[in-house]
């Protein structure tokens, strides 16, 4: 397991696996509420280089890499969770997060310019730009406010607690 998201507006956890030996990636859903587990249906050939960003407004976002040799991210792909199919495509522009209005995106050869919000159905600009300091905090603020009803995993050591033995806790209201 390399990397998981939770989506929140769909009660669906975004899952990305990697073999590194095989240079294979392969990404998942797991619906929190009945726990089904689907593969999506992504080309192999391509799938080592892209990764997952994020998941939510009821899709998934994966990156794509500008410079392979030092992993620097490049485009965005919007991908449906049922199908796997691309929803949407920004090829020149990097996620740097989530915000009310939509993702926020920077271009990787300007990383000083002003970033973009694109509308998360469609990957268009909204026309809203944000400098650094802005962006930083709008990511900031609505990571806490949609991620406040949820509790992370807590490794509990024997020795270390009231409980007697190692225990992981996850839950979402």
């Amino acid at each position: 397991m390399w990397r998981i998201r939770l989506n929140t507006t769909i009660n669906m956890l975004a899952l990305e696996v990697r073999d590194s030996d095989l240079l294979l990636t392969q990404f998942y859903t797991l619906g929190t509420d009945g726990f089904i587990l689907q593969q999506l249906a992504l080309p192999e050939a391509q799938a080592w280089w892209q990764g997952l960003e994020e998941a939510e407004h009821g899709q998934i976002y994966l990156h794509g890499y500008g410079d392979k040799k030092l992993g620097q991210h490049k485009g965005i792909v919007a991908v449906a969770p049922e199908t796997g199919y691309k929803v949407w495509e920004q090829t020149e522009l990097a996620y740097y997060g989530i915000a009310p209005e939509g993702i926020v995106a920077y271009h990787p050869k300007q990383p000083e310019a002003p970033m973009q919000v694109l509308a998360p159905k469609s990957g268009v600009p909204t026309g809203q730009v944000l400098n650094q300091v802005q962006a930083a905090e709008v990511v900031a603020q609505h990571s806490r406010s949609r991620y406040a009803d949820c509790h992370y995993p807590v490794l509990y050591r024997e020795g270390r607690s009231t409980l007697s033995r190692c225990n992981i806790f996850w839950n979402y209201k």
